[in-house]
């Protein structure tokens, strides 16, 4: 079974074939990456000049943000470009606008961002179809178009994604191993499913056939759409109801998660032996829950302040005038109580010297440019 302080299996449609938790445990030592409260920071003086590219403020320059809605996912990626940009030899100001799920207006607020203009976008995108003309006129007049939603745009300065797969695989394997330890194998379960986005959908696979090769005879009573906190609820409820043997809620995303855990709290589901719930996305408000040691027991990390900082960093080299690859990706981790600990140590500086290293052994760059929709995997053959 998958190790908990390492990425999913490279045999289970991996983006890198030749990142394995062997070589990634031997770079980690005893820790594990994760996502955390964010604090400031600093390098050491030799540190930041391999960090960052040429020196020299960045107080000119405005990164702005499209967010689609509000979830903790999101805020703690802006909260940690923030923390980069104030670093010393950048400077440059975040600016956000949300939209609230309404697509008309997340275009505008980003026609918007073009007109005033900034020097970069960064897109978070609910659906990636029908943004390859906003992808286009920002780039057109030299704005940088960053994308870290679950989909690729085409025409995008850099699109960032994520091993979607790998982090539902990996949660599902723990899980899995709760399933075996406290149930017997033969526990009910849900899954709370992501499936507005072809990426996103393959948490939900990846959980689907961890489960499925490690707890065969654990029964799955049903499976459901749910991407907000409120849909998670009401989704956990519904099962509850219909199942009052359930034992296992598993979610694509943190924010129903967060939903799951108050309707299953307040089904009287608060024993971590009786009730295990599980996510994807490695939030602050995700890794408290599993610090506190109740039904909320896992979650898939992202790595999420890592992955902000270098985005900043990107985006730093190309005010500079300096190339930047177009296509990045990201592994997870899987946290649970048993590594929580050495995750946090980890990630509360991620500009810190001793973790520099967790850029290298969990991100992947490709020259390769991904068209709308196309799998990241297609960059890393």
């Amino acid at each position: 079974m998958t190790d908990e302080l390492s990425p999913a299996s490279a045999s289970q449609g991996r983006w890198d074939q030749g990142l394995t938790r062997a070589r990634l445990l031997k770079a980690a030592g005893v820790t594990a990456g994760g996502l955390t409260l964010f604090g400031p920071g600093t390098a050491g003086a030799a540190m930041r000049r391999v960090m960052r590219p040429s020196a020299g403020p960045l107080a000119a320059y405005t990164m702005a943000v499209s967010e689609p809605l509000v979830v903790e996912a999101i805020t703690s990626f802006v909260d940690q470009m923030v923390v980069t940009a104030k670093q010393p030899n950048a400077g440059e100001k975040v600016i956000t606008a949300q939209s609230n799920l309404k697509v008309p207006l997340q275009h505008e607020q980003v026609a918007s961002f073009i007109e005033k203009p900034v020097n970069a976008i960064l897109f978070f995108l609910i659906t990636a179809a029908g943004w390859e003309a906003d992808a286009k006129n920002a780039t057109s007049k030299g704005i940088a178009a960053f994308n870290h939603s679950a989909s690729a745009v085409t025409g995008m300065t850099q699109n960032c994604g994520l091993d979607q797969y790998g982090a539902g695989y990996s949660l599902g394997t723990v899980a899995a191993q709760w399933m075996h330890a406290n149930q017997g194998g033969t526990g009910e379960w849900a899954l709370l499913a992501i499936t507005n986005d072809p990426q996103l959908t393959l948490r939900g696979k990846g959980a689907l056939a961890a489960m499925k090769q490690f707890a065969p005879k654990a029964k799955l009573v049903g499976t459901t759409f749910a991407q907000q906190e409120t849909q998670g609820a009401a989704a956990a409820s519904n099962f509850l109801q219909a199942n009052p043997n359930l034992s296992m809620i598993l979610s694509a995303g943190d924010d129903p998660a967060f939903g799951a855990y108050t309707s299953a709290t307040g089904a009287g589901k608060t024993s971590s032996k009786d009730f295990f719930i599980g996510s994807c996305d490695g939030t602050p408000e995700a890794l408290t829950k599993i610090g506190q040691g109740g039904i909320y027991q896992a979650t898939s990390d992202f790595l999420f302040p890592f992955s902000a900082t270098q985005l900043e960093r990107d985006a730093e080299k190309f005010f500079r005038k300096q190339p930047i690859q177009p296509t990045r990706i990201t592994s997870p981790i899987t946290v649970t109580a048993k590594n929580l600990k050495s995750v946090q140590t980890l990630s509360k500086d991620p500009l810190a010297p001793n973790v520099q290293y967790v850029y290298k052994k969990f991100m992947k760059y490709s020259n390769y440019k991904l068209k709308t929709n196309e799998p990241f995997a297609n960059a890393f053959k």
